[in-house]
């Protein structure tokens, strides 16, 4: 009797501690999240990951705002632990108040559950409270001052316990907080803040590659061609041993955009034809048939990008310009249902269903996208354009026009 009633309470025990692992995970985790919410520290949306790193299936699932969640239904996956991902904050302290929040909720749940508890009768949930907050302690140290047990995130990369995290963020170097700070404008979309951060870095001594890579995505974005073509030339000159074929495609779209449409030919042609072949400069190539006006070459490039499994959402969207272009809208159509279903978010896939219902005359549904667009992705200065056309259509076809 007495051996049973050991095993019941030992089983008991056993229970109670992974009741409060996983509770102390989800506090952990949503603690994170909800300062980065609550007090609006970030932009976007915010995901609480426990046992996965992605979406898998599996999976419970629940958004509720901005906040979403995923956590696998596999309950000895949670042992891998979770993470919190969101855009990152702008200013350090930010940074610091959302990593501390994480430890900290957690900590105050399970000191406040065991003050309650010795201010109550005597009883089996005074354990339970103490075994919850001696659980949340020794986590709170390994959080803080011990290696990552190894979780990975979506793409394998280790991720970095909150230790280590404010570490970076307190003790950082000069040059490390101004790049921290440039990929955190870079990031949220703020990308004239970002560039101006980047010329500083790239003026640097022995700047890194990362720093030429984000300028030139900055200079892309911001329209800031030639600034981005001479920092591509130094980034292949200084750079060349981390020089890759995605770089000298982003050199020719630096070329593309800035309307030497042959010169951009040349390098894509040249991509495809080397040994193992750049796939990715069939959908760039037939971009720059499209812009001279050479559709059938730009139809068979998108159509290779399809078949090669290369930015298939772009070429997607691409090629139904090249449809909308030759009059066929239906064709159009087909093509940016593809895309967004691929890339629900890709502003050129928006503002090409503006311009399909545009040619429709649903001037209301295309003034929509073109908003959408707008606020997706970097500034267009062709998308004013077609959203005062539609506003106009819009107008004059309501009969509130001037």
């Amino acid at each position: 009797m007495a051996l049973a009633i050991a095993i019941g309470y030992v089983l008991a025990c056993l229970v109670v501690l992974a009741a409060s692992f996983m509770l102390l995970l989800f506090l952990h985790e949503m603690g994170h999240a909800l300062v980065a919410l609550a007090l609006a520290l970030v932009p976007g949306r915010v995901e609480v990951f426990i046992g996965p790193s992605t979406y898998p299936d599996g999976t419970w699932q629940w958004q509720l705002g901005r906040l979403e969640f995923c956590a696998s239904r596999h309950l000895p996956d949670w042992r891998r632990g979770g993470y919190c991902r969101f855009l990152p904050a702008v200013t350090t302290w930010r940074q610091v108040f959302i990593v501390l929040a994480g430890p900290a909720l957690p900590l105050v749940v399970a000191s406040v559950g065991f003050y309650l508890s010795m201010q109550a009768e005597n009883g089996m949930h005074r354990l339970v409270t103490l075994l919850f907050l001696f659980l949340t302690i020794v986590s709170t140290l390994q959080s803080l001052f011990f290696q990552p047990s190894g979780l990975r995130g979506s793409e394998g990369q280790l991720l970095p316990t909150d230790g280590q995290l404010l570490r970076q963020l307190l003790w950082s170097s000069p040059v490390e907080r101004q790049a921290r700070q440039a990929l955190a404008y870079f990031t949220n979309k703020r990308y004239a803040e970002s560039i101006v951060l980047y010329r500083k870095l790239l003026a640097t001594p022995a700047p890194e590659t990362i720093f030429f890579r984000q300028f030139i995505y900055c200079c892309i974005y911001l329209h800031s061609y030639e600034e981005g073509l001479l920092a591509e030339a130094r980034f292949q000159r200084e750079r060349a041993a981390d020089y890759t074929d995605t770089d000298r495609s982003n050199g020719a779209v630096l070329l593309l955009y800035s309307r030497q449409l042959e010169a951009a030919l040349a390098v894509y042609t040249a991509l495809l034809a080397q040994e193992p072949p750049y796939l990715g400069a069939y959908n760039n190539r037939g971009y720059a048939y499209l812009q001279m006006g050479k559709y059938v070459l730009a139809m068979a490039d998108f159509d290779c990008a399809i078949a090669a499994g290369a930015y298939v959402a772009d070429a997607y969207c691409n090629r139904a310009d090249c449809w909308l272009k030759l009059g066929q809208p239906t064709a159009a159509f087909h093509d940016l249902q593809q895309s967004l279903r691929l890339a629900p978010t890709a502003a050129a896939t928006h503002a090409n269903l503006g311009l399909y219902y545009l040619e429709l005359n649903e001037y209301g549904r295309a003034l929509s996208f073109f908003e959408q667009a707008s606020q997706l992705g970097p500034p267009r200065p062709e998308l004013a354009d077609y959203i005062r056309k539609a506003r106009q259509c819009l107008e004059a076809t309501s009969g509130t026009g001037g």
